[in-house]
């Protein structure tokens, strides 16, 4: 092989590895996998927890709150009040004693007043603008509070509590 051939070759050979590293770590052009957006919700007195699937959720009825928050300027949210999550889960009690403590894919956890939540009112948003939430877009579930029509929650105590990701529901009494 002539000289001038080998120096070719070789001069080549690394632009070529990075083609194909390239190639390797490029985007999947197919769909990407369904991501499980279950919720784990414990149960009182110790019983085993029970997961609420995607398909539970989003067949409890729908109710839209437009709000902005510190991450989004003003857009639609809408999915199941946070009380009719609870009530499916089977923990919500008689009165408005307790805690709920919900909990992110990033363990960040939350705990509201139960009786702050029948007060205001939050939703379980699953999406936002017609737009599915992912986990890019603080979903699958964002917990989303009336903060344009109510002043007195527009602070970083409640905005704090605006817990997206979440993936795990708790109530203690």
């Amino acid at each position: 092989m002539p000289i001038g051939l080998r120096i070719w070759r070789l001069a080549l050979r690394p632009f070529a590895w990075f083609a194909l590293c390239l190639l390797a770590v490029a985007a999947p052009s197919g769909p990407a996998p369904a991501q499980s957006a279950g919720i784990v919700v414990a149960q009182p007195g110790g019983a085993a927890a029970r997961t609420l699937s995607s398909a539970e959720i989003e067949a409890l009825p729908a109710l839209r709150i437009r709000t902005a928050t510190p991450w989004s300027e003003a857009s639609d949210f809408d999915g199941p009040s946070l009380t009719e999550v609870l009530k499916l889960a089977g923990v919500l009690p008689a009165g408005s004693g307790g805690t709920v403590v919900l909990g992110a894919a990033d363990d960040y956890t939350v705990r509201i007043a139960l009786a702050d939540i029948e007060r205001l009112k939050p939703i379980l948003a699953y999406r936002q603008n017609g737009q599915p939430l992912s986990l890019r877009t603080r979903g699958p579930y964002w917990l989303i509070f009336p903060f344009d029509d109510t002043p007195a929650i527009q602070n970083d105590l409640w905005y704090y509590r605006a817990i997206w990701q979440i993936t795990r529901i708790a109530l203690n009494p």
